[in-house]
């Protein structure tokens, strides 16, 4: 494991602070974790299954309750890979992992727009419902 002051040394910090758009490419800085790395797969996953069957390593999803950025890196790489998304996906997923009904707003926020990119309309009612709740 890398001490913070060698990370930190990496970091180029005007490209960094200064330069707008994502973080610079030649920084050299890798935020993934054994953990995001997991969730990024279980999407995979589900895709690469095309919501025929759930992937092995479902319950991890499931499990996790103390780290909900786990389940945002998850709906994150869902979105990232919309154009491979479907509605017996999304279905799956949402059966699966109850994702429609979450409780946080960070998972709300990306599951939605991929709902309606994917034309999925069993979440319609739950994002109609979210939508008028934010704007009071």
């Amino acid at each position: 494991m890398q001490k913070a002051s060698d990370i930190i040394k990496k970091v180029d910090w005007i490209a960094w602070v200064q330069t707008p758009g994502p973080i610079p490419a030649n920084s050299n800085i890798d935020f993934t974790t054994v953990n995001t790395a997991a969730f990024t797969q279980l999407a995979d996953d589900y895709i690469t299954l095309g919501g025929s069957s759930s992937p092995a390593n479902k319950n991890i999803y499931i499990n996790e309750k103390k780290n909900v950025n786990l389940k945002v890196v998850f709906t994150n790489q869902l979105l990232n890979r919309q154009l491979d998304m479907n509605y017996k996906i999304m279905q799956l997923i949402d059966k699966d992992l109850n994702v429609t009904l979450a409780d946080n707003p960070e998972i709300g926020q990306r599951w939605f727009p991929l709902a309606i990119a994917v034309n999925y309309q069993d979440a319609f009612p739950t994002i109609k419902n979210y939508v008028q709740t934010i704007g009071r």
